[in-house]
């Protein structure tokens, strides 16, 4: 929904923005889109942030897929503390 505003605030401060768009893994439970499933939540996290253990990390998105994704940057090292979390229900 705020696509260009979340880019240009990124760009300004030196972040990264990144999407993960598609119908997720259903079968074990994973933030992770359909065309990802062969990937381990973890290792793909830190694929795309390497590293994730000394960044901020804030997540939008629907809850289920919010704690997933939480979990998954817990298992790649970042202190709960450091996550910022935007939750809503559709």
């Amino acid at each position: 929904m705020f696509r260009d505003e979340l880019a240009a605030l990124a760009a300004e401060r030196g972040a990264r923005v990144v999407t993960v768009p598609g119908p997720r893994i259903r079968s074990r439970g994973s933030w992770l889109p359909l065309s990802a499933e062969l990937l381990d939540d973890v290792e793909a996290f830190v694929h795309l942030v390497p590293d994730v253990a000394v960044r901020d990390v804030y997540l939008c998105g629907h809850e289920e897929w919010m704690d997933h994704t939480r979990a998954a940057a817990v298992g790649a090292g970042r202190e709960t503390d450091r996550i910022h979390v935007e939750r809503f229900v559709w």
